[in-house]
């Protein structure tokens, strides 16, 4: 058994008030398990990415002085290729997702979100309960 449970956690975010506690939860985890946590999210024009990478600034900042290892990812796409590339790309041991609330390229309503990213993920997917 290695020594961190989870080593690297992505995590998805629009910045919205319900993707917020999946970022939580995350944080959370991040850090009983002593592993890094990145937030990942998606856009798809230049207003949502100004808009996003404030609220990632603003969540990293507010997670490190906590104490947390953390950093973030804007890129445009859809929101599964998007967290899912990121995963691949910092070998994610865990994704966490939220279960309401992520927009993307589609304005997808989150439902489906999850579902494929827990069909395609190559590591293990958390959905936190986000809603009401």
């Amino acid at each position: 058994m290695s020594e961190h449970l989870f080593k690297t956690i992505v995590v998805a975010t629009d910045g919205s008030a319900t993707a917020a506690h999946a970022v939580e939860k995350a944080a959370e985890l991040a850090s009983l398990a002593g592993g890094d946590l990145k937030l990942v999210g998606a856009y798809d024009s230049g207003k949502d990415q100004q808009r996003l990478e404030a609220a990632l600034v603003e969540s990293v900042e507010g997670l490190r002085s906590s104490g947390l290892n953390v950093t973030s990812l804007a890129r445009q796409g859809d929101p599964v290729d998007v967290v899912l590339g990121a995963a691949t790309e910092f070998g994610a041991d865990l994704i966490v997702v939220g279960s309401l609330g992520m927009k993307g390229v589609k304005r997808l309503v989150l439902a489906p979100v999850p579902d494929k990213i827990s069909h395609r993920a190559t590591c293990s997917v958390l959905v936190a309960h986000t809603t009401g």
